[in-house]
């Protein structure tokens, strides 16, 4: 698992994280790597030098999601959605903690930097309307892979490919890194945190209870009772769906492309990729902050309830297309 990061997001730190992204295949073979095609767009200022912007300034009103376009401090004049390329992002594989934190603090025995040369997203990927809803959120990313070929790096492996026989998984694990709330808020609103705020950067893994088909929740399992008004929405072909095991965590920014991971039957210590994580539709709760009346408060609490699925890209659907953009084949 790696982080694919701006490279200009914040001139105070040029690794801001972004997404994750999968190995699939490493030197001497090549270097294969896959994630979510909705990753590979920022939100940029025309006026400012290319200045990328929060995405939420990007996002037009009358789409009905969450839109900052209208706050000029935020996002300037002329905010514009751009393809990303090697001269916004790269990847870093061998990361357990994103952040500021060098090696030394973090303890990581090694880091490798993939320069991007190139992203291919799957043509059938509508970036005009549909977006992660509409399907095939897959890209692939062509990397300068030199780092990754000397023998100091030699630690990083692989995902394995979902075996083509496998039965229907049940368990799986998710991991990646989310976007950790900025250390204002937190100073303003939930102060006992900053003493752990490290741990907001650091790479989090999920027990994930994965369905036999994506669909939406018809029952709460948090308080043990049915829906009496359960939706029924639409979930693209070619995906899989899963939730964590207690209901107790809603994947939000920084989590896109973050890999589901599941044993193999005969091999349960090795671990295959079964899918990318592609979007949420929501969480029932989120909230952070003070948990007790106390003047200052002295308790404080981070609660995340969902019932809604994780829809991740199904990997096996499209490792033929992904094969074909490296000049293999995969039958």
């Amino acid at each position: 698992i790696c982080s694919l990061r701006s490279l200009n997001a914040d001139p105070a730190n040029n690794k801001v994280h972004l997404c994750a992204v999968t190995l699939l295949s490493v030197p001497p073979e090549p270097t294969v790597v896959v994630g979510a095609a909705h990753c590979t767009f920022l939100c940029k200022d025309r006026d400012a030098n290319g200045r990328v912007l929060p995405s939420c300034c990007c996002v037009a009103s009358r789409k009905g999601q969450e839109t900052c376009s209208g706050d000029t401090v935020k996002c300037g004049n002329e905010p514009i959605a751009v393809e990303m390329d090697g001269r916004d992002a790269q990847i870093l594989c061998g990361e357990w903690q994103t952040g500021n934190d060098n090696q030394t603090e973090t303890e990581e025995q090694y880091n490798v930097v993939l320069p991007i040369t190139q992203i291919i997203r799957h043509p059938k990927f509508k970036t005009d309307a549909e977006g992660p809803g509409g399907g095939s959120d897959i890209a692939v990313f062509k990397v300068n892979d030199v780092y990754l070929k000397m023998t100091e790096s030699s630690r990083i492996f692989p995902a394995c490919l979902p075996p083509p026989n496998r039965q229907q998984p049940k368990k799986g694990v998710h991991s990646g890194w989310t976007q950790p709330p900025p250390r204002k808020f937190l100073q303003k609103r939930a102060k006992g945190y900053l003493p752990f705020y490290a741990d907001f950067f650091k790479q989090w893994h999920y027990s994930m209870d994965i369905q036999e088909r994506c669909r939406d929740p018809t029952k709460s399992q948090t308080f043990g009772v049915s829906l009496a008004f359960p939706s029924n929405s639409f979930y693209p072909p070619g995906t899989i769906c899963a939730r964590s095991f207690d209901r107790q965590s809603c994947f939000s920014t920084g989590d896109s492309g973050s890999p589901l991971m599941v044993s193999e039957e005969k091999r349960p210590g090795r671990l295959y990729a079964e899918g990318i994580l592609s979007f949420v539709k929501g969480c029932d709760t989120f909230t952070i902050g003070p948990s007790n009346n106390d003047n200052p408060p002295t308790a404080f609490q981070l609660t995340q309830l969902s019932e809604n699925p994780a829809t991740y890209t199904k990997l096996s659907c499209f490792l033929p297309w992904v094969a074909r953009q490296y000049g293999l084949s995969y039958d």
